[in-house]
Order: C-alpha cells, then structure tokens, then sequence
C-alpha cells in the first residue's frame, strides 16, 4: 500500500519544549546557585579515595587536605567591587590624556569607535552598578539600554557584555580591524568612517544628503 502524505497532517505534532519564561529561568538559575554553594561545602568523593589510599584513612588526620566537590560561586558583593573598580579606572583613563598616553602610546581621537567602545563599556559598568534602579532587567537588557543611548542595536549590545569582561579582567578593550586587511580593503567596511559619516549626517541634516538613485 503507497504511503501518501495528508495536508495539514502536522498540525497535531506538538513542538518543540520552549526554554520556559524569565521567572522559570531565575529559578533555574538560583537552584543552580543553591546546589553549587551546597557541593562546595561537601568533600570531593574523588578526593576522599584518593586520601585513603596516600593515608590509609586514619580517623585522626585532619581532612583539610581533601578537597571540595566545585568551588563556591562568585562573591557579589567581591564581584561589585571589582566592577566599582574597574570603572573608575577607566573614568581616569577616558579623563586624562597621560594615561591613554602610557597605556596606547597616544591619546585616542574621541571620535573614533575605539574611543567609543571604552564610553560604552564606561557606561555599562556604572549602570551595572546602579542595577537596583531597574528592577527586573538582566545583563544584556542593561547592554541593549547603553548600545540604545549611543544609537546603536542588538548586536552592539551583546559586544558591550564582551567588551566589559575584558576590560574588568584584563584592563583591556579590543580594538576594530575591519577593513585594515590588505587583501579585501574597503572604506565601507572600516568602522571610524562609518561613525564620522554618521555623526557628519545627523549633525548637518539627513534631509540634505539622502542618495538618489
């Protein structure tokens, strides 16, 4: 008997399971807290059979030798200081030209997007640190908010997060390379033009220099 295939004989397939809504996923994310910080107040298994074979389980040695399951999750209250430090950094190094000076060699252009990305991960942190006036918002929502006050997407936004780690970690921001390649050099693609364009555009008017085809 030929198989034959009935229109809208899907429609009764269920599809696929969602990730849940953002209250399901906050307490994904605190049972994951709450299991960790429990595991890393447990010893290791691994480091308990590894112990009885160096020591041969004597009930008197002392266990601080052995191990923990995970390590405990990260201390807010550290991880707000850090950021608190590492913004003011940068306010000192977007404030004084000697700093940009010792750490680039020169002073950056303001108008560049060099210049711009360090605004933006300025801004970032700060409001990171002023998270308590947005109740409700996550991380990339904060990083949607500053690549918005700046004119720019979505995208933007995600590489503000990026931006901001490094520069927390590291004390270092990357800088553009497009169209520094030899071999497909374009200006469309260099990324301070476009910003100059831009700012030149909405300062002039964009009434006077649409393109006409």
């Amino acid at each position: 008997m030929p198989i034959q295939w009935k229109n809208d004989a899907d429609n009764n397939l269920r599809g696929l399971w969602g990730s849940g809504s953002k209250s399901t996923q906050k307490r994904a994310r605190r049972t994951q807290r709450q299991l960790k910080l429990s595991a890393s107040q447990s010893y290791s298994i691994a480091g308990l059979f590894e112990r009885q074979q160096l020591h041969q389980l004597c009930p008197k040695d002392k266990r601080s030798d052995v191990p923990r399951a995970c390590s405990p999750p990260p201390d807010r209250n550290n991880l707000e200081e850090t950021q608190k430090t590492a913004a003011a950094e940068l306010d000192r190094l977007l404030e004084l030209p000697t700093e940009q000076k010792r750490k680039y060699g020169s002073v950056m252009d303001s108008r560049s997007s060099f210049y711009l990305r360090h605004r933006m991960v300025q801004s970032f942190l700060w409001l990171q640190l002023r998270r308590h006036q947005f109740p409700g918002k996550t991380q990339r929502e904060l990083a949607c908010i500053t690549a918005h006050s700046f004119k720019r997407g979505y995208h933007t936004g995600r590489m503000i997060i990026k931006w901001a780690k490094s520069w927390v970690h590291e004390r270092k921001i990357p800088n553009t390379s497009a169209g520094r390649n030899k071999h497909n050099f374009t200006w469309m693609d260099d990324e301070d033009l476009m910003f100059a364009v831009r700012s030149f555009i909405r300062q002039e008017g964009e009434s006077k220099h649409k393109l006409f085809l």
